[in-house]
């Protein structure tokens, strides 16, 4: 898919699109959904590998979510970290 075609499809500029491709310019949350979805991908597949980051083994019985979110657990600021945990504790409580 071009950039020109992938920018129609979420009404924004070509150049904003080659903004994200060069790292100048950070898209959204939604717009990378928006992006995933746009080329068919899962948004995993958005985020590089980076093979300077050391791979690690998890515990098998996670599920390939769980181990992917445990695998960028690590890159995200304090704050998102905190924000996250935050969020799941208070979903396990609500769901009891």
């Amino acid at each position: 898919m071009s950039q020109d075609d992938l920018a129609q499809r979420l009404h924004i500029s070509t150049h904003t699109i080659d903004a994200f491709e060069q790292g100048v310019r950070r898209a959204t949350a939604k717009q990378l959904f928006e992006i995933a979805d746009a080329l068919n991908v899962q948004i995993g597949v958005l985020f590089s590998q980076d093979d300077s980051f050391e791979r690690k083994e998890y515990d098998p019985s996670l599920s390939p979510e769980a181990q992917a979110i445990a695998g960028h657990y690590g890159s995200l600021s304090k704050s998102h970290r905190s924000a996250i945990f935050a969020f799941i504790v208070a979903s396990n409580r609500n769901d009891q």
